[in-house]
């Protein structure tokens, strides 16, 4: 299977593939419940891809144009309040469902890896839902820990107030 640079071209097939991993997330987190149809998050995708802003990789299988699995990534700076650090936060990680425990989602991690190494970056970020632990297991395996972590409020309403 090829490993390829993603580009605006992609961005219906990336919409399909993140829409259905979005979704499985919302299970174990209801705040990723998809807000966009399909149509429009490829918009938002193509956009941003060929502005430049997004990058990544696909893994295409051999035997079609079908994308397999693919990865986003962006490279940030630090907040101006501390010493100034580029690092490249990795977006989304889907893997077709019929292509999942093939060993696509490690090869794009590793090219996001080899990524920031020759650009120089000071660090990858990534972030998954927790209370999945089969995200929670792959990103550990990939040599990721947890850095920061968001609490929520267990379904209870947030009343806010003084």
């Amino acid at each position: 299977m090829d490993l390829i640079p993603l580009h605006a071209r992609h961005a219906s097939e990336l919409a399909s593939l993140w829409l259905a991993g979005v979704r499985e997330n919302a299970v174990a987190e209801p705040a990723y419940a998809p807000a966009v149809s399909r149509e429009q998050y490829a918009d938002i995708l193509a956009s941003r891809l060929g502005a430049g802003a997004l990058f990544g990789w696909a893994i295409m299988l051999p035997s079609s144009s079908r994308l397999a699995a693919y990865l986003t990534a962006e490279v940030r700076n630090a907040a101006p309040e501390f010493v100034h650090r580029r690092y490249l936060s990795l977006l989304d990680l889907d893997v077709h469902l019929a292509e999942r425990r093939k060993g696509l989602g490690r090869r794009l991690v590793e090219a996001a890896k080899r990524h920031a190494h020759a650009a120089g970056l000071s660090s990858i970020e990534v972030s998954w839902v927790t209370r999945d632990a089969g995200a929670a297991a792959f990103w550990q395996r990939q040599g990721f820990g947890p850095y920061l972590t968001r609490g929520s409020l267990g379904g209870a309403a947030f009343a806010g107030g003084a």
